[in-house]
């Protein structure tokens, strides 16, 4: 942009240029084999720069080790050079990657907030984090299908959003939850047994509609009660 700022498009992981050892140059040079080096420089920009390992840079594929072990750190690290040649590659090729404007950016985040606890709130656990984490894959992968086309979309505010949202939905619920419960519990407890009560509340829902069944009442009476009683 105008202040220099610029968004490396990055062609991939080391190895994604064509490399010359300058040893190799040198032979050839010393051979006369002007076919070799016209073949390798002939009409091509030339980067000068070093393999050393204290000249490597974390680039966006930094777990990539080009079917290197990823147990040894600077397999997986980009010479130097190498990001001086992706950068100007970018700026020839004119594959510039663009950012979401902020306002794009605030209506992800309030959108995955808003997704996160509407989803808690709804639906029962263990299903809502399930949904949760389908929705944060594919958005991923949406994430990777926009930056093949040069837009950048934000990862870490959107995600860091819905985990906010999803843990204070959670908590408000277990806490209205519970003090409905209490509410319930005491309301039964007058007119049922304990039991009844916590079966009741366990069920997650009230039987008012009764059912059909055949029942057998017996009525009895004490001869003379209300004289005894009295």
């Amino acid at each position: 942009d105008r202040s220099g700022y610029l968004l490396v498009n990055y062609r991939g992981p080391e190895g994604s240029f064509p490399t010359i050892s300058m040893g190799s140059v040198l032979e050839a040079a010393n051979k006369q084999d002007s076919g070799e080096l016209k073949r390798w420089f002939d009409g091509k920009i030339v980067l000068v720069g070093t393999m050393d390992p204290l000249d490597r840079k974390a680039t966006p594929f930094f777990l990539s080790s080009n079917g290197n072990l990823l147990s040894e750190r600077t397999l997986s690290l980009t010479p130097g050079v190498e990001v001086q040649a992706s950068i100007l590659n970018t700026l020839l090729s004119e594959r510039f990657l663009r950012e979401v404007p902020r306002w794009g950016t605030l209506l992800l985040i309030l959108c995955w907030a808003m997704l996160a606890a509407l989803v808690v709130l709804r639906i029962r656990f263990p299903l809502a984090p399930a949904i949760l984490t389908v929705a944060v894959a594919a958005y991923f992968g949406a994430s990777v299908w926009w930056l093949g086309r040069g837009w950048v979309l934000p990862v870490v505010g959107p995600l860091v959003s819905m985990l906010l949202a999803g843990s204070a939905s959670y908590g408000a619920d277990a806490l209205t939850e519970g003090r409905r419960r209490r509410l319930l519990q005491e309301m039964f407890g007058r007119y049922v047994s304990k039991e009844v009560a916590e079966e009741l509340l366990a069920s997650g829902e009230l039987p008012l509609g009764g059912a059909l069944r055949t029942v057998t009442v017996m009525f009895t009476d004490i001869r003379n009660y209300t004289s005894y009683s009295q």
